[in-house]
């Protein structure tokens, strides 16, 4: 029952998740996550679960260069002369992309695969000089140089790449799928050492904020303290900061930090109550599928408290849920913008409770500045309006 409870009590809390990327309007990440779960993310560093799509593309001009100047090379390099099927099945009978699938365009993470193989004659110097002094009959071996290319995307946009160059000699015992396995095996391992699928990863690489850095929030809040904090696996969802409680295991209060996807010039107030009215239809939704009671204790409004502590104008909403027997489950929601950021707030108790220790948390949260990716999006998005 206690896992039921916080399993709706954490639904009751839910934002929308922007699950699209970077979509006009005011999508919210969810805070749906028990401190296991959260326990569960801190682990996985290298596993990744996303769905993942696969593709054969050509090679880049810089790796297509290192193929086409071997020297003294014979034949010309052939595209695909490993299948990507091959590669495909490689990471997939690995384990480590279980989600991964062939041309899937839907997945936010997108592996391009490209293979060009090219012949060359290899004996060196000693090779020919104890060729000729035996007097050998047999040809000396040439070799197959396989170049291969992943390029990796997280929805559209390039993120890694890496080139790596196979030897094999012609008369080696080799099939093209134990070359695929190989290869694969060497780029994973190269991989999972810099983290290229973490979150941190990617939020460097498309130049997000650095919440992990440059993100302040309070160690403790009265009687909680800082469980941890952790980047949602898209920077348009941010990162999520989860206090507990040493007595009370449902205690539980997150701060949300995402940046704001709408226009800055934009009514801040009406994006505010859009995304509280939102938590509401939602938990509504989810109390009324359970069977449960539902019950806006506090409608929208303006949380008038935080006028001691700050200048910015901070919403909140109240509500809980009930059954017939079952202690209620309570969801205060409050948010507010610093910055080009969205500060959410989660609690699971009510009001009385809540507000104060809202009002203190509110005075020591310092979010990161405008991070190179949204204002570059920002300045896309007013050329296009002031084209149309």
């Amino acid at each position: 029952m206690v896992g039921l409870v916080m399993g709706l009590r954490w639904f009751l809390l839910a934002g929308v998740v922007c699950a699209g990327g970077c979509q006009v309007n005011d999508n919210v990440p969810s805070t749906s996550l028990s401190e296991g779960q959260l326990q569960s993310e801190i682990s996985r560093d290298i596993e990744i679960n996303a769905p993942v799509g696969v593709f054969s593309t050509y090679l880049s001009q810089p790796a297509q260069a290192k193929c086409d100047t071997l020297v003294a090379a014979q034949l010309k390099c052939i595209d695909d002369a490993i299948d990507v099927k091959y590669f495909f099945n490689a990471l997939k009978g690995s384990g480590l992309l279980p989600h991964a699938s062939p041309g899937s365009e839907e997945a936010d993470y997108q592996i391009l695969i490209a293979n060009q193989a090219a012949t060359i004659a290899s004996p060196n110097w000693w090779d020919y000089t104890l060729h000729y002094l035996t007097d050998a009959d047999t040809p000396l071996a040439d070799e197959v140089q396989h170049f291969t290319e992943f390029t990796v995307q997280w929805r559209g946009v390039e993120i890694d790449s890496q080139l790596i160059q196979t030897y094999l000699a012609m008369n080696d015992d080799h099939n093209l799928e134990s070359v695929a396995d190989a290869v694969v095996a060497k780029w994973w391992s190269d991989a999972a050492q810099r983290g290229l699928f973490t979150a941190q990863y990617l939020f460097k690489a498309i130049k997000a904020s650095d919440y992990l850095n440059d993100m302040r929030v309070p160690e403790v809040i009265a009687s909680f303290t800082r469980f941890d904090t952790q980047l949602f696996h898209d920077p348009f969802q941010g990162a999520i900061t989860r206090y507990t409680h040493n007595e009370f295991d449902d205690a539980l209060l997150d701060i949300t930090v995402f940046p704001l996807t709408t226009s800055l010039d934009a009514s801040i107030e009406s994006t505010l109550i859009n995304i509280l009215q939102k938590e509401e239809s939602n938990a509504r939704f989810v109390a009324q599928a359970r069977n449960l009671m539902f019950e806006v204790d506090q409608p929208v409004t303006e949380f008038l408290a935080n006028k001691r502590v700050t200048a910015d104008t901070v919403y909140m909403l109240a509500v809980h849920a009930e059954g017939e027997e079952s202690e209620p489950i309570y969801a205060t929601t409050y948010v507010f913008r610093q910055q080009d950021k969205i500060i959410k707030l989660s609690t699971t108790f009510p009001p009385r409770i809540a507000n104060p220790l809202i009002e203190q948390a509110i005075a020591s949260i310092k979010v990161p500045a405008e991070s190179p990716l949204m204002a570059a999006l920002r300045e896309i998005a007013k050329a296009r309006s002031e084209v149309n």
